[in-house]
């Protein structure tokens, strides 16, 4: 075997390797919230007095925004509730209530909890920047397949410019 077939083989096995290693990760961003244990999204129906304008609303809804595992959060002045979406391994409807209770002067209260988001929450949701936790390690394994196949491609071309250096 000559030196360019021992060297064509050796790369011919890397680019499978490397490529084999890019599926791995690709089925792993695939794959991450699953894997990561995250928890089927639940909607929390607050009851809360005293809210008497927009801005009180505004008010309830950056509160329950702020807790880790909150989604979405949607008040309603003249029904007196407000709607949560929320990862139920990250946050509570108790958690809720609390930060409501002690961060503003309303009254709040837990009225129910479902599994599904209503549509009354879904525009909120899909405006809202944050995607939750298993999501953002989706984003990251995805981001780090992409960045490990440009690595790759780099990698090819400045060897294949080593082997060649005429123009190959």
């Amino acid at each position: 075997m000559t030196r360019s077939s021992t060297v064509a083989t050796e790369l011919g096995q890397r680019k499978r390797a490397c490529l084999s290693l890019l599926a791995l990760l690709a089925l792993l961003a695939a794959w991450a919230p699953a894997a990561l244990g995250a928890a089927a999204p639940k909607q929390a129906r607050l009851a809360v007095k005293d809210m008497w304008c927009a801005k009180c609303e505004k008010t309830v809804e950056s509160i329950l925004k702020d807790l880790d595992g909150v989604t979405a959060a949607k008040a309603d002045r003249k029904a007196e509730t407000a709607l949560v979406a929320f990862d139920p391994a990250r946050t509570s409807p108790r958690q809720m209530v609390r930060a409501v209770n002690t961060e503003t002067y309303y009254k709040a209260k837990a009225v129910s909890v479902t599994r599904a988001a209503s549509p009354e929450l879904a525009a909120a949701e899909t405006s809202d920047s944050g995607g939750g936790f298993a999501a953002g390690y989706g984003g990251i394994a995805l981001g780090a397949v992409l960045l490990l196949g440009s690595a790759y491609l780099l990698a090819s071309r400045l060897r294949r410019r080593a082997t060649h250096p005429g123009g190959g």
